[in-house]
């Protein structure tokens, strides 16, 4: 049902079920919220977490965009290969 259909029964309701169906629609959206914000949460954290892990000293061979270019073109070729 879309929202244009909807509408028009919702003003029908008398005001106790305008309310419910308020209450409904604030419910679900706080639970998005929450599902969102944990999201949020866990995304930062692992970003955190992993913050330092790559250092540069540790790759020269990709100091470069060239560097980095041919990398993932020899990554990608060698994937086709098999």
């Amino acid at each position: 049902m879309s929202v244009t259909e909807l509408l028009p029964q919702l003003r029908r309701l008398n005001r106790a079920d305008k309310l419910y169906v308020m209450q409904f629609l604030v419910s679900e959206l706080a639970q998005e919220e929450a599902k969102d914000k944990t999201k949020r949460g866990k995304f930062h954290k692992a970003l955190k977490t992993s913050s330092g892990a790559w250092k540069d000293e540790n790759h020269p061979e990709l100091s470069s965009v060239d560097d980095i270019a041919r990398y993932i073109s020899d990554m990608r070729r060698e994937n086709h290969k098999r």
